[in-house]
C-alpha cells in the first residue's frame, strides 16, 4: 500500500516542503512548494520558542493554500549548536538487537557525545560488528539532538497542524536522496551540503554515514556578507549579482576566493580527522556538492583541483521519480529540495 509523507526542510530564508509517495520502496515526488521566511526567525538552524507560533501560523495558512494530500511530516534538524555526532565502539549486549544494545550502552554513559546535554535525544547507525579480545563489539555512529532543538523545530510543524512522524539531521536526508557512486568497500566519499546558514560535511561509504560536521561559518549567507563588505553595499540583490560575476571584479574575487579556501580547508580537516581515528583503512574517493551554495561558479572546479578528487554536483537518486529537480516557481533547475525530498523518504524519529 502506497503511503505519503511531507518532508519539511526549515531554513533561514524559507521552508521547503516536498510530498513523496512511497510505493513499496519506489519513491515519487508528488508536490513541492517553498514558503519564504522573514529574515532572522531561523538562525543557524534553530528558532526561538517565542517565534515558533509565528512561523507555525504562517505555515498553517500556507499548507491550506497549497492543499497537500497528507498531514504526516518528517522534519529536518539542522541546528549547529544542538546536533551532536560521535563515531565510537560499544560493547555488544544483545546479539539479536544491535540498536537496543547501543541504547543500553548510551544510557550508562552520556559522555559518549561530548558537550551534549544529559537529556539529549539519541539515535544511532550501527556500521559494523567485530570481535576484539574475544569480545563482540559494535562500530557505531551516535547521533544526538538537544531536546530543546527537537521541541522547537517539530513544534513549528505540530502547531501548523501536521502530524510529526519523524525527525533527523538534514544531512542524513540529503544523503538518502542524492545519487551516490557505487564503490568497493573501503572507499570513502564526501557529501558537502551548503545551505544558507549551515554547511554540512558528511563522510560516507556507499550511503552509510561515517562522520558529520556542521559549520555555521560556511553557509551561503556567510559568503554573501563577505561580498557585501567587499563591495560596500548591504543590498543582498547586488551581492548576489556580484557573486555570479565575481571574476570580473578583483576585490569581489578575493572575497570569494577566501570563502572557497575556508570551505576546502574545512573539508580537508573533516577528512583528515576522520582518517586519523578511523578503525579501518579508508581511501578518499570523491566529493558531491549539494544545496543552493553548490552552484557557486567555480566551486566544483576549485574543490576538485585542491582535493585532487572527482567532484560532482548532486543529482537525485535513480529511485526518486516525479521530476524533483524542477523548482515550482520557474522553468530552471534547482536542487534546493534535496533535503525535503530525503526527509519525506524516511520516517526516522
Amino acid at each position: 500500500m502506497a503511503t505519503r509523507f511531507i518532508g519539511l526542510d526549515i531554513g533561514s530564508t524559507s521552508i521547503k516542503l516536498a510530498e513523496v509517495e512511497n510505493d513499496q520502496g519506489s519513491y515519487t515526488v508528488t508536490k513541492q512548494a517553498v514558503m519564504p521566511l522573514e529574515a532572522g526567525l531561523i538562525r543557524d538552524g534553530d528558532i526561538s520558542a517565542a517565534d515558533v507560533p509565528v512561523v507555525a501560523a504562517d505555515l498553517k495558512a500556507f499548507l491550506a493554500a497549497e492543499k497537500f494530500s497528507t498531514r504526516k511530516a518528517v522534519v529536518g534538524l539542522n541546528g549547529v549548536s544542538g546536533i551532536f555526532v560521535n563515531r565510537t565502539t560499544l560493547g555488544w549486549h544483545q546479539p539479536r538487537d544491535f540498536h537496543q544494545a547501543v541504547a543500553n550502552q548510551m544510557v550508562g554513559d552520556r559522555s559518549l557525545l561530548v558537550g551534549a546535554p544529559t537529556d539529549v535525544v539519541f539515535d544511532s547507525v550501527v556500521l559494523n560488528e567485530f570481535t576484539e579480545e574475544d569480545r563482540k563489539k559494535l562500530d557505531v555512529l551516535l547521533v544526538g539532538a538537544s531536546p530543546g532543538l527537537v521541541e522547537r523545530i517539530t513544534g513549528v510543524a505540530k502547531k501548523a497542524g501536521l502530524t510529526v512522524v519523524g525527525a533527523e539531521p538534514t544531512a542524513f536526508s540529503v544523503l538518502r536522496a542524492v545519487k551516490t557512486v557505487n564503490r568497493q568497500e573501503g572507499y570513502l566519499d564526501i557529501l558537502v551540503d551548503i545551505g544558507h546558514d549551515v554547511c554540512n560535511i558528511m563522510l560516507h561509504e556507499c550511503s552509510r554515514p561515517y562522520a558529520l560536521t556542521l559549520r555555521a561559518d560556511l553557509g551561503g549567507n556567510d559568503l554573501t556578507k563577505t561580498i557585501m563588505e567587499a563591495i560596500q553595499d548591504d543590498d543582498p540583490v547586488n551581492a548576489a549579482r556580484a557573486k555570479q560575476a565575481y571574476t570580473q571584479y578583483a576585490h569581489v574575487k578575493r572575497a570569494v576566493d577566501d570563502y572557497l579556501h575556508r570551505l576546502v580547508r574545512a573539508i580537508e580537516s573533516a577528512l583528515n580527522t576522520y582518517m586519523a581515528s578511523s578503525p579501518s583503512p579508508v581511501v578518499p574517493a570523491g566529493v558531491t556538492l549539494a544545496g543552493g551554495g553548490a552552484l557557486l561558479p567555480g566551486l566544483r572546479e576549485t574543490v576538485e583541483a585542491v582535493l585532487q578528487r572527482p567532484t560532482i554536483i548532486a543529482r537525485f537518486a535513480d529511485e526518486v521519480g516525479g521530476a524533483p529537480e524542477h523548482f515550482h516557481e520557474d522553468n530552471g533547475l534547482s536542487y534546493d529540495y534535496t533535503a525535503a525530498v530525503g526527509l519525506a523518504m524516511g520516517e526516522t524519529i
